[in-house]
């Protein structure tokens, strides 16, 4: 929809999105654990060709609460519970109760997602507001990719723009032939947002007591990230000054179980400072498209065992020469990601690679020194477009865990939409330790299937 003064070069466009999402647990206890009912909508006012001002509002209502039990589409489980076994008639009608674990649920929201206003000029250009600013090259890696904040209330399984969390920030772009330059300010300080206790996708939550920066100029972030091709290579280099969007633990341990007696656990959490230092570079060979990112990330607070443990057998390297280790230990870390993209018998195919390693590890760290990722992604269209067939594919090389994510799409016209699609997850949950769960592994029972019907206007 668009209604415009062209006298005036004024303009006011508006168009949105409905969308349905059902999904469907087929793991026992199997049960429908999504009918989502979403709505988009974005108007951008383009007053001259020098401003503009767009809004972008979502709301959404999960009917799946109206028709199943709390108990049913988040069922009792621990860490350790193997849900694929057959339950009894007995077990089944159990779970058919009230929510008796006071599950939050997050049933419905209208938000506005995105606010800025755009000011265009001959050499700069500037948007202020709230809004999510994407660096990297790589598809789905967070290497450099660290502005927005992440919201994990459907693990890392929802769309893009759900999944990032906007701030309200000033960006500014300077462009110097042949450099760009662009430079953040941002003074809302929001960070990580966990699924909602007791949910299905709940896999951490932050601690009693967690102490957030006052929102002032001082605690503010900012970045800066200077652009420029080179030798036919599309180039970057940025810094990023900003807060851990996952808050360290500190803990403090009061005595040390002499005779018997446990000792004393006080945890302390806040969230501290970080500085990212990193780079990108892009380039077409061929029918090959190669791209890279790498970030030396400096202050990272990486969690502690108590002792220093071979993470093979879970015991001391050395029992007689055992030393406690408390809290956290700071480290730098560096990690990069690779991808190269090509398109064969019809279908575009990208594989990526991305790895962390820790800088002076020292083993009572409950993360890997090294931490490795494969990704696959193939898409293939049919039918001139209509069809549209999607493969994703991560493989955690260090814990052996795979998601595997199959979609088909098909387009029934310019504005109709139909999709189904799996989400399917392999592993084992990880250790009893916090921070030792398995990242995909953890989800082993929560397989699923799913339809999406999607209204653009």
């Amino acid at each position: 929809m668009m209604i415009a003064n062209t006298f005036a070069q004024e303009s006011f466009t508006f168009h949105g999105q409905l969308k349905n999402e059902t999904a469907y647990r087929y793991v026992n206890p199997a049960s429908f654990t999504k009918i989502l009912n979403l709505a988009r909508l974005e108007a951008r006012y383009t007053p001259s060709s020098s401003v503009q001002l767009t809004a972008l509002v979502r709301s959404y209502y999960d009917a799946v609460y109206d028709f199943q039990e709390v108990d049913n589409v988040v069922p009792r489980k621990n860490p350790r519970t193997i849900l694929s076994e057959d339950l009894t008639a007995e077990e089944i009608k159990a779970l058919r109760i009230g929510n008796l674990r006071k599950i939050e649920v997050e049933q419905k929201e209208t938000e506005l997602r995105e606010f800025y206003l755009d000011l265009f000029f001959p050499r700069f250009d500037l948007r202020i507001g709230k809004q999510i600013v994407r660096w990297g090259v790589v598809e789905g890696s967070r290497v450099i990719d660290e502005i927005n904040p992440l919201d994990f209330q459907e693990f890392i399984l929802r769309e893009i723009q759900d999944r990032y969390i906007p701030l309200w920030m000033v960006k500014a772009d300077f462009y110097f032939d042949p450099n760009t330059v662009e430079i953040l300010w941002i003074p809302d300080l929001e960070f990580h947002k966990p699924a909602s206790v007791g949910s299905e996708w709940e896999q951490f939550q932050v601690l009693e007591g967690l102490e957030t920066p006052p929102q002032n100029l001082k605690n503010s972030e900012w970045a800066i990230k200077v652009m420029r091709q080179i030798g036919g290579w599309d180039t970057s280099l940025s810094y990023f000054y900003t807060w851990d969007d996952f808050p360290s633990a500190f803990r403090t341990v009061f005595g040390l179980g002499e005779f018997g007696v446990s000792p004393e656990v006080a945890f302390n959490p806040r969230h501290t400072r970080l500085r990212i230092v990193g780079t990108t570079f892009s380039k077409g060979i061929e029918s090959l498209v190669f791209n890279g990112e790498a970030a030396f990330v400096h202050g990272k607070m990486f969690g502690t065992r108590f002792g220093r443990f071979n993470p093979d057998t879970g015991q001391p390297d050395n029992p007689e020469a055992l030393t406690l280790t408390l809290g956290e230990i700071q480290r730098d870390y560096w990690k990069y990601a690779l991808s190269v993209d090509w398109r064969v018998f019809g279908a575009d195919l990208s594989l990526q690679v991305q790895q962390q390693y820790i800088l002076g590890y020292q083993s009572e760290i409950i993360q890997d020194r090294i931490d490795t990722v494969w990704g696959l992604f193939i898409r293939k269209e049919l039918f001139y477009g209509r069809l549209l067939l999607e493969m994703l594919t991560i493989y955690f090389v260090n814990d052996r865990e795979l998601l595997i994510r199959p979609k088909a799409t098909y387009q029934l016209n310019d504005a109709f939409k139909v999709a189904v699609g799996a989400d399917i997850f392999h592993g084992e949950i990880g250790g009893p330790l916090p921070g030792e769960f398995n990242f995909v592994g953890f989800f082993k029972n929560n397989d699923r299937v799913y339809l999406e019907l999607t209204y653009s206007f």
